[in-house]
């Protein structure tokens, strides 16, 4: 084999095999998530990926037209918005102001105008333990990578919130799972919300939302109750 022997032309191969996979876990690693990012569009009422209605149970479907019939009345407020709440997820990601995120080694943090909201999220923790959390409006949340996709699965919510601003409801059984990736070479963000809840809903279904990168936008103060910018053509609230 001139030069080379057998044993050295096989150990060629298997450092090139192992160069090429060592290549291809790289490009396969965690994307660049940090910046200023806006909804694309405003969301009012939430519809599956395909475009269908929430696959309501019957239970789903009374709390709901209880709610929307009670906006409609003005015999239900939003609470949300009169006591400047944290809006839960998915409702906040579809409000029409920046939201920040801040990608370190071992965490992503979100950071929302709308509210003063923000989101701590350990990446590659332990799995959650539900009889050793605290149920609140944005829920318990922990994250990991696959691939280049950012997972982000949340249980315990506290059930005060609804899914959008038509007044969806979820129950106490509410699980959310995230799944971000960058579009347009990490201009355009894109999350697919999976919502898991067996009493209002007869099986998981998806929506999904798209962010625009904005570099000529910041964070500015939210101040409740006031009248703040936003994004949709309408004054904020």
């Amino acid at each position: 084999m001139g030069m080379f022997s057998k044993g050295a032309a096989i150990a060629m191969v298997l450092l090139v095999s192992q160069t090429c996979a060592i290549a291809a876990n790289a490009v396969a690693g965690p994307d660049e998530f940090s910046g200023i990012w806006l909804a694309e569009r405003s969301i009012s009422s939430l519809r599956a990926v395909d475009g269908s209605a929430p696959p309501l149970t019957p239970e789903g479907r009374a709390a709901y037209q209880a709610v929307a019939s009670g906006l409609k009345s003005a015999k239900i407020q939003d609470l949300t918005r009169k006591y400047c709440l944290p809006d839960g997820v998915p409702r906040l990601l579809t409000a029409r102001y920046p939201f920040e995120i801040v990608q370190t080694p071992g965490q992503v943090t979100f950071i929302h105008e709308a509210r003063h909201v923000y989101r701590a999220l350990p990446v590659g923790g332990p799995p959650l333990d539900p009889n050793l959390l605290i149920e609140n409006y944005m829920g318990n949340a922990n994250a990991r990578w696959e691939g280049k996709v950012l997972v982000i699965e949340s249980i315990a919510f506290n059930g005060e919130t609804w899914l959008d601003d038509s007044g969806l409801q979820h129950s106490d059984e509410l699980q959310t799972l995230e799944r971000w990736q960058t579009l347009a070479g990490g201009r355009r963000l894109q999350v697919d919300v999976t919502i898991s809840d067996s009493r209002y809903y007869q099986k998981p279904w998806t929506t999904r939302m798209t962010f625009a990168k904005k570099d000529d936008v910041g964070i500015v103060e939210y101040a409740c109750g006031e009248q703040h910018r936003n994004f949709s053509g309408k004054a904020g609230k």
